[in-house]
C-alpha cells in the first residue's frame, strides 16, 4: 500500500484520485496547507507517507512569478523543516514556467508535473524518489549568457543542482568579435561557376571553438562535466543548453551568429556539438517567453504539414543587399526532400504528411494561410511543419520565406513573423526550416522569438548531397519516438560520420524556449 498526501485548497484532486485508483493501490489523504502537511508528515496518524502531491493550480489574478514565489515558500517549508527530505514531492501546475522549473530542480527528490493522469503522477513520484538504486538518465549543463554575466549551472536527474556559479564581466568583447566575424563569414566561396568550401574553414571553426571555451570558462566547468559522467555514464546523456539572455522580440539577439555549438573540449579534442546534445534557448525573461508550454510533449511524431515551395524568378523585396528586387533559382532537391520525409514516417507507421504543394503559378500565400488556418481540416492536430524552399533576410533584419505567385516567374515574400503567427494559431510545436540555399540563423531565431516552441534550421548553406542525410536521420528518429534533443544530436552525428571531411555538421541549429520536454 502506498500512502499519498495531497496538499490542495480544494477537494478536486482527492475526488479524482478516489475514482481513478484501483482497489488496494494508492491510498490518498488530503490537507489544505503546507503547514498542516508538515505536521502530518512528521507525526500524523495516517503516515508514513510515500509521496506528496502539491497542487499549485493558478487562481484568478495570480501571475506566473507570484506562483513561483508561492511554490518556493511551500517547498522551503516542507524541505527545510523537520520533514524527511527522502519523501518524493511532485509539484503539479499546468503550463509551468521556465522559472518555476528551475526552482523545483533545486530541491532534492522533487519533480514538476503538468499532466493530470494517474500514470503520469506515478511516474513523477518514481522519478522524484531518488534512492541508491536509481541511475540518473541525464544531466544538464546550462550556460546563461548575457552582455555582463555568465552563469553556469549543472543539474543531474534526480539529484538536483550540483553546481551553480556566476561570473560578472563589464563587457564580452570576444563574443562581440565572434558575432561580427560570423555575421559576414560564409561557408562557401564562389568564383564564376566554381563553388568550394571557404579556405581555411577548419582553422576558423577550431579557433572559434577555443575562444568560446576560454570566454565561457569551460576548463573550470569540465571538472563538473566529469562529475556528471560518474552519474550518467555517457557524455551523450549530458545536455548542453546555451541560453541567450535579454532577448527582445523586435530585434535579433546580439550573439545570434556566434556558433556556441562549436565550443571546443580540448581534453577530448572535439567540439561539444559532436559529443552531446546541444540546444540554444533565446531568452529566460518571462515577459518574452512567448512560446506555448510543451511540458506534455514527449515525442514529435504527430501530424505534419510539409510546405514545398517551388518559388523561383523575380521577387520584389526592398533592400536585400541594397537591391530593390531579388532573383531566386529553382531548387532541385524539393521532391527528394519530400520523399525522404514520407519514407521516414512510413517506416515507423506514422500518418502521411499533409502536403502544401506550392507550384509556380499558384498563390502561395493563400495556400499556406489556408493550410494553417484554425479550424481547417487536420490543423487542430498539427504538431510539425516542415518548410522546404527559399528564405532571405532584408537589410533591415526582416526575414522572409519565398513563395510562388499566380504569375509564373514571379515570387512573393512572406514575413517570418506572419508565418509564425499562423503556425502558432494552428498549435504547431516544431518547425523545420529547410531553406538550405539561403540559410541564416536569423530565420531560425526569429521563428522562435515569434513564439514557435522549437525550431530547427541551418546556420549556413548546405549542399544538396549532404542536407538530405541530416533530414532523413532526423525525421526517421522523430518518427520512431526519439526525444527531440537526442534525435537532433544523432542526426548531426550521422552527417559528420558520413561526410567527415566537410563542415556540414556545424550548420544545423536547434533553438527553443522551454525545453524540459526535449530530453
Amino acid at each position: 500500500m502506498t500512502n499519498l498526501l495531497v496538499v490542495s485548497p480544494t477537494p478536486v484532486w482527492k475526488e479524482y484520485l478516489r475514482h481513478e485508483l484501483p482497489p488496494g493501490g494508492l491510498k490518498v489523504f488530503e490537507t489544505a496547507s503546507c503547514h498542516s502537511a508538515g505536521l502530518e508528515l512528521r507525526n500524523g496518524q495516517n503516515g508514513p507517507f510515500n509521496g506528496v502531491l502539491l497542487d499549485c493550480s493558478p487562481s484568478l489574478g495570480r501571475t506566473q512569478e507570484q506562483i513561483a514565489l508561492e511554490v518556493t515558500d511551500l517547498l522551503t517549508d516542507l524541505r527545510l523543516g523537520d520533514t524527511p527530505d527522502t519523501i518524493p514531492i511532485v509539484v503539479w501546475l499546468p503550463h509551468p514556467s521556465e522559472h518555476l522549473s528551475r526552482i523545483v530542480s533545486r530541491f532534492k527528490n522533487t519533480a514538476l508535473l503538468s499532466e493530470d493522469k494517474l500514470q503520469a503522477i506515478q511516474r513523477a513520484l518514481s522519478a522524484a524518489s531518488g534512492g541508491s538504486n536509481k541511475i540518473p538518465e541525464f544531466a544538464r549543463i546550462e550556460l546563461d549568457i548575457g552582455d555582463g554575466s555568465l552563469r553556469s549551472c549543472v543539474i543531474v536527474d534526480g539529484k538536483g543542482v550540483i553546481s551553480d556559479t556566476h561570473r560578472s564581466t563589464v563587457m564580452r568583447p570576444r563574443l562581440k568579435d565572434l558575432e561580427e566575424k560570423f555575421s559576414k563569414w560564409a561557408l562557401w566561396q564562389r568564383n564564376g561557376n566554381e563553388v568550394r568550401y571557404t579556405d581555411y574553414w577548419k582553422g576558423t571553426l577550431m579557433e572559434a571553438g577555443k575562444q568560446l571555451a576560454e570566454e565561457l570558462a569551460y576548463d573550470e566547468l569540465s571538472d563538473k562535466v566529469a562529475e556528471c559522467m560518474q552519474h550518467v555514464k555517457e557524455l551523450g546523456n549530458i545536455h548542453f543548453r546555451f541560453s541567450l539572455l535579454e532577448s527582445d522580440t523586435e530585434v535579433s539577439h546580439p550573439y545570434a551568429h556566434v556558433p556556441f555549438e562549436l565550443l571546443y573540449d580540448s581534453k577530448k579534442a572535439e567540439y561539444i556539438r559532436s559529443l552531446a546534445p546541444v540546444a540554444r534557448r533565446i531568452c529566460l525573461k518571462s515577459a518574452t517567453l512567448t512560446a506555448t508550454p510543451l511540458s506534455q510533449a514527449q515525442s514529435f511524431n504527430g501530424p505534419m504539414l510539409f510546405i514545398k515551395s517551388d518559388a523561383h524568378g523575380l521577387c520584389d523585396i526592398p533592400n536585400v543587399n541594397g537591391q530593390p528586387r531579388s532573383t531566386f533559382d529553382r531548387l532541385k532537391s524539393l521532391d527528394q526532400e519530400l520523399s525522404i520525409v514520407e519514407q521516414a514516417r512510413s517506416r515507423s507507421g506514422r500518418s502521411p504528411v499533409c502536403l502544401a504543394d506550392l507550384l509556380p503559378g499558384t498563390d502561395g500565400h493563400a495556400i499556406v494561410a489556408e493550410a494553417l488556418a484554425p479550424g481547417s481540416a487536420g490543423t487542430s492536430a498539427l504538431q510539425i511543419v516542415h518548410f522546404a524552399g527559399h528564405s532571405v533576410q532584408a537589410d533591415d533584419g526582416t526575414v522572409y520565406l519565398i513563395l510562388p505567385t499566380s504569375t509564373v516567374g514571379k515570387a512573393a515574400a512572406l514575413a517570418i513573423g506572419d508565418f509564425a503567427k499562423w503556425a502558432r494559431g494552428a498549435g504547431v510545436q516544431l518547425v523545420l526550416l529547410s531553406s538550405c540555399e539561403s540559410s541564416s540563423p536569423e530565420a531560425v531565431f526569429r521563428l522562435a522569438q515569434f513564439g514557435i516552441p522549437a525550431v530547427i534550421g541551418f546556420r549556413w548553406e548546405v549542399n544538396d548531397k549532404e542536407a538530405p542525410c541530416f533530414t532523413e536521420h532526423l525525421h526517421h528518429l522523430l518518427a520512431a519516438g526519439k526525444p527531440l534533443a537526442r534525435a537532433f544530436h544523432q542526426a548531426v552525428s550521422a552527417v559528420k560520420s558520413r561526410f567527415p571531411a566537410t563542415p556540414t555538421f556545424a550548420s544545423p541549429m536547434l533553438v527553443m524556449q522551454n525545453d524540459e520536454w526535449t530530453i
